[in-house]
């Protein structure tokens, strides 16, 4: 991202054509607070390592609680993903996260049976 600019300007276009602009693994790598402070963004995704696995703890529960907050604060939507248990759909539940997706609600499967109504625990 040597040009922010031009970057800002790219999305704008995209976004001309209904395009919503995501970070995907936000928390890791280089989805980092910068890109909420230099590009107008729609929503981003808590990178799954916060969410599920060995190091799930109280910190990763108060950091995903602080991104959701900022992120609402900044009319950004939010979506976890990785949730694979009843507890972490009830936890973005009650921290009022948008919306979530993983294996609690479906592995991955061909698109012919995808089932397209609502199933969302957190909706």
């Amino acid at each position: 991202m040597d040009s922010w600019q031009m970057a800002q300007e790219s999305l704008n276009e995209l976004r001309t054509m209904g395009v919503e602009v995501w970070l995907d693994d936000f928390g890791t790598g280089y989805a980092s607070l910068s890109y909420l402070q230099k590009l107008k963004i729609d929503g981003l995704k808590i990178d799954r390592s916060f969410i599920s696995g060995e190091n799930v703890n109280l910190t990763n529960n108060t950091l995903c609680s602080a991104i959701i907050s900022m992120a609402k604060k900044l009319d950004i939507k939010v979506v976890a993903e990785g949730v694979e248990t009843y507890e972490q759909a009830e936890f973005f539940k009650q921290e009022q996260c948008d919306s979530a997706q993983g294996y609690f609600y479906a592995r991955p499967m061909p698109f012919e049976k995808l089932n397209l109504k609502p199933r969302s625990h957190i909706a």
